[in-house]
């Protein structure tokens, strides 16, 4: 009888793969890409990475992509996040730590959601909002491998951060705005000005040069005074910014994950 369970079992677990799209039993480790959005030779590469980063850093780190995340769920993409974490039972260690970047191609939804103390202390609501920024502009582009590439990258970033016991924080990003609001109000304006008098200093010595040789050559020169009065200068600028994502918003999910959605 215990032989004929065990039998009956191994059927079931053999039709349920049969049924996953190509290499999905490897991808529920850490890369799942249902919705087929990836060359097989760009799911191996992403694979490899994030299997790499996850038992580095003894936090996994997942990206899943479904073609309408309502198909696992009645309830909203928290909930569809906390059926496949925890139903494919995913993370490291005791607490299960771990991060996922689940993509909905159906509305374009994301949800990046963070499980485990240590995962939340690596990707706070400030970090995860901050992170989704290095990925979004890809996916705006559909540039699918570009934007899972660069959550990777940055991922390990933030979890060397936390392991220096520097996670990161909302005055990271501000603390880079003001430096690069002093550059630009002081440098760029002193780079103008020095163009602007090292053009006036070489035409004032072209001046110089002409006055001397008019008095060598008679009547092969005839000068006339024309005076130019600088004023002043009036630019206009205009940040173009690329749109995104329709806002994004950080909550908490009924499976214990901390996560930030949005759109792409």
């Amino acid at each position: 009888m215990k032989n004929k369970l065990w039998s009956i079992a191994l059927v079931l677990v053999m039709l349920l793969a049969s049924a996953l799209p190509a290499h999905a039993a490897a991808q529920l480790n850490n890369v799942t890409d249902e919705a087929a959005i990836l060359t097989d030779g760009e799911w191996e590469e992403l694979e490899q990475q994030a299997r790499d980063i996850s038992e580095r850093y003894d936090v996994g780190i997942y990206i899943v992509t479904l073609d309408n995340y309502r198909n696992y769920t009645n309830g909203d993409i928290y909930d569809a996040a906390d059926e496949i974490y925890h139903g494919y039972t995913l993370g490291m260690g005791e607490e299960r730590n771990g991060l996922m970047l689940l993509l909905s191609m159906e509305d374009r939804d994301y949800l990046l959601i963070a499980y485990g103390s240590d995962a939340k202390y690596a990707f706070n609501d400030d970090g995860r909002e901050a992170l989704a920024e290095f990925f979004l502009d890809d996916f705006a582009d559909d540039a699918w491998y570009d934007g899972f590439a660069d959550y990777l990258m940055w991922s390990e970033d933030y979890l060397v951060a936390a392991e220096n016991g520097e996670p990161y924080s909302g005055a990271d990003a501000q603390e880079g705005v003001d430096l690069g609001s002093i550059a630009l109000i002081v440098f760029v304006p002193l780079l103008i000005a020095g163009v602007y008098i090292l053009i006036l200093i070489s035409k004032m010595k072209s001046v110089a040069k002409a006055a001397e040789a008019s008095e060598y050559v008679a009547g092969a020169l005839n000068l006339t005074r024309s005076s130019d009065y600088y004023t002043h200068t009036t630019k206009t600028r205009r940040k173009i910014e690329k749109k995104t994502s329709s806002g994004s918003s950080s909550g908490r999910s009924a499976g214990g994950g901390s996560g930030t959605r949005g759109k792409f």
